[in-house]
């Protein structure tokens, strides 16, 4: 290594000094890949998939308890079949009372004990807040209010994040631990729920 070289930290001169932000995609791509090829490595050596850990929004949440929407088929036949589980907190949970307490239009009574009951049956519960070195991890959402749901998805050890928030989707690209996909593409999203 020339005398420039060991200056530049071990980079090449001639290139420049990079760009951190490329550098942090490509490391953070590596980590998801390694991630996703152990955890592929090891349904295959047990031969049987353990399901999805998913944490979803209150806007999929709305969609589920009280729209029906069809983007949602894929998740609930996913969890119908044990293909896939939800997690909740409980941030999240008041957030989903409050929002089902709004008026959701078109003359559209909501029974709130019944929405909370049927999350409760479908989701299990995130019982340990995300250790402080670990949260600091996380990118920062630019609506303060959703940071709630990258904290539970963390906490989860959950696989995807899924919403139709755009400030979440906006952070896809920049968190390493869990995917951040809107409904729409859950089912693209891996494969294994393709079959089944």
């Amino acid at each position: 290594m020339d005398a420039r070289a060991q200056r530049s930290g071990g980079r090449d001169p001639a290139r420049g000094c990079g760009n951190r932000r490329t550098d942090v995609r490509a490391e953070r791509d590596r980590v998801r890949r390694a991630w996703l090829r152990a955890r592929a490595g090891a349904a295959r050596d047990l031969s049987v998939r353990s399901p999805l850990r998913l944490v979803l929004d209150t806007n999929v949440w709305l969609d589920w308890l009280v729209f029906d929407d069809p983007s949602i088929a894929p998740i609930k036949a996913a969890v119908e079949t044990k293909r896939a589980e939800i997690f909740i907190d409980a941030a999240c949970e008041a957030e989903l009372e409050r929002a089902l307490g709004y008026d959701l239009g078109k003359k559209r009574t909501v029974d709130i004990p019944d929405c909370i009951a049927l999350c409760r049956r479908v989701a299990r519960r995130i019982g340990f807040p995300v250790p402080e070195a670990e949260r600091a991890q996380l990118p920062a959402c630019r609506d303060p209010d959703d940071q709630k749901f990258l904290e539970a998805a963390l906490a989860a050890r959950a696989e995807f994040l899924v919403t139709k928030d755009r400030a979440l989707l906006d952070l896809a690209r920049r968190v390493a631990h869990f995917r951040i996909v809107a409904p729409e593409a859950f089912e693209k999203a891996d494969p294994s729920l393709r079959s089944g």
